[in-house]
């Protein structure tokens, strides 16, 4: 919960980011890729279709870092694992 003053923070904020936001959308490559990933990391689906979406990001980034967070400890210890930038914390 926040105030009513905050809340709107958040909102100019997400309006002001958002055309910067690049959207993604599933195919079979990429649900294929999922269900690799399911067996790789033990994921569940959805989990693995966010880190294989994320992947596509990032190799479409040629050789960027690229940051990796989510509040799934399992999900962002996979994404540590596929060398992305993560909160230490939840890598364990």
């Amino acid at each position: 919960r926040c105030s009513k003053a905050d809340a709107e923070k958040v909102r100019r904020e997400l309006v002001r980011i958002w055309p910067g936001f690049r959207w993604v959308k599933p195919d079979a490559a990429l649900t294929d890729h999922s269900g690799e990933l399911v067996f790789k990391h033990d994921l569940r689906g959805m989990d693995a279709l966010h880190l294989a979406s994320a992947l596509l990001l990032k190799q479409e980034a040629k050789g960027t870092k690229v940051f990796f967070s989510c509040f799934d400890q399992r999900l962002n210890h996979a994404a540590y694992k596929e060398e992305f930038l993560t909160h230490e914390e939840l890598r364990a």
